[in-house]
């Protein structure tokens, strides 16, 4: 792998410190010009697919919103946002995702480049059921199960599901838990929604999604795998409990939207500064990931300045833009 970064590691005791010296410019450079006066925030990136830019995106924090232009990028400026800010994207053709911002104090800027997913489609008679194997990136067979009479009487229907790689899934693979143990590994991430012939929304009581028995990477002292919907500020929430992996985990679909299965994980904390000759470096994203789909994220403060989480003892690469390193976390969590 190549680096484009040089780096100084300054302690390896507990939470790792990293100065990452940026040799070329910041994935962008922060120029636009946000309302320091109120809690304003200006949020800048790019929606891409496996075809490349998604024109006409539709990029939405809660009311506000806007379009993706001819190159695929969007600028939102959204007033009075809360500390963590959840970024919908949504385009014809495919699934919905959702990124999540996390403010820093003295940073007005943030650039979160969103990529989406291409969906399978079931259709099926509603009272005959059916199912359909599922594409997932996670190393799981998966199938989608309609079981007979699902969805009521609702004659022909369209179910969508979408297979996510968590490193660019929806949310931020973390729930409302302390932090320290809050973090998740995923062992299946999955949208699903439904539609009748007319294309009015349905319910989806019963539908599931069976994941086939394998034993995924998992972290030491790792809880056991639960399913978790996607709360409105990107959290994962409500865990429900399920068969593990190694026996079939099941999925189960109430209502549409996000859902994943998770193992929750205690973590360490890997400190570090982001830095340019030429350019700011607050409001970038850095994420850590890892081989198995692990996936955190930080937005760096004003002076370049960062905090990301991961699996204590894993090794994980940490992202900004093009460039990346790997960091093995220490045994203190955060």
């Amino acid at each position: 792998m190549q680096h484009v970064a040089r780096t100084s590691i300054l302690r390896h005791i507990g939470p790792l410190a990293v100065i990452w010296t940026i040799t070329q410019d910041c994935t962008f450079h922060l120029d636009g010009s946000g309302d320091r006066s109120s809690n304003s925030v200006h949020i800048v990136g790019a929606v891409t697919s496996r075809s490349g830019t998604v024109v006409g995106a539709q990029v939405a924090v809660g009311s506000t919103s806007t379009i993706t232009d001819s190159a695929g990028r969007f600028d939102l400026v959204v007033g009075d946002s809360p500390d963590r800010v959840s970024v919908r994207v949504s385009a014809a053709s495919y699934a919905p995702n959702v990124a999540v911002v996390f403010r820093r104090a003295g940073v007005y800027h943030y650039h979160r480049d969103v990529f989406l997913f291409n969906p399978q489609v079931l259709s099926v008679n509603a009272a005959a059921g059916g199912s359909m194997a599922i594409d997932s990136p996670l190393g799981s067979g998966a199938r989608l199960v309609v079981p007979p009479g699902a969805m009521g009487s609702a004659g022909d229907v369209r179910v969508r599901v979408a297979a996510f790689d968590a490193r660019r899934g929806p949310g931020a693979l973390d729930t409302p838990d302390p932090a320290g143990e809050n973090r998740l590994l995923s062992v299946g991430m999955f949208y699903v929604d439904a539609v009748d012939a007319a294309g009015n929304a349905l319910g989806m009581t019963g539908v599931r999604i069976d994941l086939s028995p394998f034993t995924p990477a998992m972290i030491p002292d790792a809880q056991p795998v639960r399913v978790y919907r996607m709360g409105e500020d990107g959290a994962w929430i409500e865990p429900q409990d399920t068969p593990q992996p190694t026996a079939g985990t099941v999925i189960s679909i109430p209502e549409p939207g996000f859902w994943n299965a998770d193992a929750r994980f205690r973590t360490a904390c890997v400190r570090g500064r982001v830095r340019s000759s030429t350019s700011q470096c607050g409001g970038q994203i850095v994420q850590a990931s890892g081989p198995d789909g692990i996936s955190t994220f930080d937005s760096t403060g004003a002076d370049g300045s960062f905090c990301v989480e991961g699996a204590q003892t894993w090794t994980s690469t940490l992202t900004i833009g093009s460039t990346t390193m790997p960091a093995r976390l220490g045994g203190t969590p955060k």
